[in-house]
C-alpha cells in the first residue's frame, strides 16, 4: 500500500499593498515554495495566481477592501494559513494619495464621531 500524504503550504509575513486605481487593488506577499498557486478572496473577488502577486479588479471607487489570500498546494482541498488584505480602491483614478487622504477621512469618522454635511 502507498501512501501519499500532501502538506498544506505555509504563508507567512504580510500583505503588502503595491497599487490601486480607481477600479482595481494590487497585493503581494511572501512566496510559499510548496505553493501550487495563490488565492484572493473576498468583497465579491474570487482571483488566483501561480505568482504571489494578485490584481483584484472591477472594484467599486473610493471603497475600502477586505481579501484573504491563501496558498493552496498540490491537493486543492488543502490550504494554508491565510493573511488578510485591506485598502481602499481610488477616488480619482491612480492615487496612493487619494488611498491616504480616504484613509484619513474613514479615521476621523469612524473614531471622532463625525459625519458628512
Amino acid at each position: 500500500m502507498l501512501i501519499i500524504k500532501f502538506l498544506a503550504p505555509e504563508i507567512s509575513g504580510s500583505c503588502t499593498f503595491v497599487n490601486s486605481t480607481k477600479n482595481s487593488l494590487t497585493f503581494t506577499w511572501n512566496s510559499s515554495t510548496s505553493a501550487k498557486e495563490y488565492r484572493l478572496v473576498g468583497d465579491g473577488v474570487d482571483e488566483t495566481n501561480d505568482v504571489n502577486t494578485i490584481t483584484a479588479e472591477n472594484l467599486q471607487p473610493g471603497t475600502r477592501y477586505t481579501f484573504t489570500v491563501w496558498a493552496v498546494g498540490q491537493s486543492p482541498k488543502l490550504t494554508s494559513n491565510n493573511i488578510t488584505c485591506v485598502n481602499s480602491t481610488g477616488i480619482w483614478g491612480h492615487s496612493l494619495l487619494s488611498n491616504s487622504i480616504l484613509n484619513a477621512l474613514h479615521y476621523l469618522l469612524n473614531t471622532q464621531n463625525m459625519e458628512i454635511l
